[in-house]
């Protein structure tokens, strides 16, 4: 036990002399949150209108005020303006009754079509509102069933698939660190020279890796609350789950700081592996929506199935088969453990004991 407090002492210690890393590994991802949120393109635009003159037309504003989505967030934010001050306006809307009949005329003053084309839709989805309350009893109602129970904005899911990025990524980077500085302050010497095997500094890796991986979740799960306002339910029923996705990441790390035996090198395959995990590991949308190579790569993304798991925990709905994402998280955790052992053992025999 002795011994056990000692190797606990001396990570925690070695942990702390890396306060840089520690640092970057657990705030990069909150950090990359907050600025992404603050660049999203909000789903509200402004578009200018004149003052309409009869009820036709203003039969079209009310119909713009309609555009939106079911939790509530509208789609046009229209601005009423004179006909004579949108000269400094790049989109304008122009209302004219010719003849009894109503006429939209918009003008677009950009250049990029991107933007053009989300203006012109909000345009031609108010239209269709006015036109479908027009038509009376003639009208086809269309009855929209969203199949999930409450609307949530896309930054909530940005963020939801963002948590084990930076779950994988901590562990891993701090773990390669400090796994490639027993190479470069000697300690793999001390352990090959050690009467006593090397277990119980095995386990105080590993108490913390999970230890960082649960710190990290939780400085995550914090801001992307914060800032979306949707917060996961039951959360400590993430725990194993977040440990299983903090194992794998850390044991990703110590191998690439076995296979370098330098801090940059590990870092960086770390890093590189870490990205690749989150950015087909569901990071933008379920790769069941994107379907073709992409969800067949996912396959390959422990990200992926931590998403599932999460996924009930903010939408109140499963996506994908819940026991098969716990079954495979569990056996990459599981590998990767057995992995960094054999590893250990094999490719440094006669190094490490």
């Amino acid at each position: 036990m002795k011994r056990f407090i000692l190797f606990l002492r001396s990570e925690i210690k070695l942990l702390l002399n890396h306060k840089v890393v520690l640092i970057v590994a657990l705030l990069q991802p909150a950090l990359m949150y907050s600025l992404m949120s603050i660049v999203f393109v909000e789903p509200t635009f402004d578009l200018y209108i004149n003052p309409p003159q009869n009820q036709q037309e203003q039969l079209f504003l009310d119909a713009m005020q309609q555009v939106g989505i079911e939790s509530g967030i509208p789609y046009i934010n229209p601005i009423v303006v004179e006909e004579n001050e949108s000269n400094w306006i790049r989109q304008f809307i122009n209302l004219e009754t010719i003849n009894g009949k109503l006429h939209v005329n918009q003008t677009f003053g950009h250049i990029d079509s991107n933007l053009i084309k989300n203006l012109r839709n909000r345009g031609t989805a108010a239209a269709l509102i006015y036109w479908q309350d027009e038509l009376g009893d003639q009208a086809i109602a269309i009855h929209e069933v969203p199949i999930l129970p409450k609307d949530i904005v896309f930054i909530a899911y940005f963020g939801m698939a963002l948590i084990p990025m930076g779950i994988f990524l901590g562990t891993g980077i701090t773990s390669a660190i400090l796994a490639s500085y027993d190479f470069e302050n000697g300690m793999i010497l001390e352990m090959r020279m050690s009467p006593l095997p090397d277990g119980q500094h095995l386990l105080v890796q590993f108490l913390r890796i999970i230890s960082i991986g649960m710190l990290s979740a939780c400085i995550n799960i914090f801001t992307v609350g914060i800032i979306s306002g949707v917060w996961p339910s039951q959360i400590f029923s993430l725990v194993l789950p977040v440990g299983l996705l903090a194992l794998a990441g850390g044991c990703l790390g110590m191998v690439s700081a076995f296979i370098t035996r330098k801090a940059l090198p590990a870092f960086l395959i770390t890093l590189v592996i870490s990205l690749l995990n989150w950015l087909l590991g569901d990071a933008f949308g379920l790769s069941s929506g994107f379907a073709g190579w992409y969800e067949r790569l996912s396959y390959l993304a422990p990200n992926r199935y931590m998403v599932e798991i999460l996924f009930p925990h903010y939408y109140h709905l499963e996506a994908g088969s819940l026991p098969l994402a716990w079954t495979i998280l569990s056996c990459v955790a599981i590998t990767a453990c057995i992995g960094m052992l054999l590893f250990r053992r094999q490719y440094f025999k006669g190094e490490i004991k």
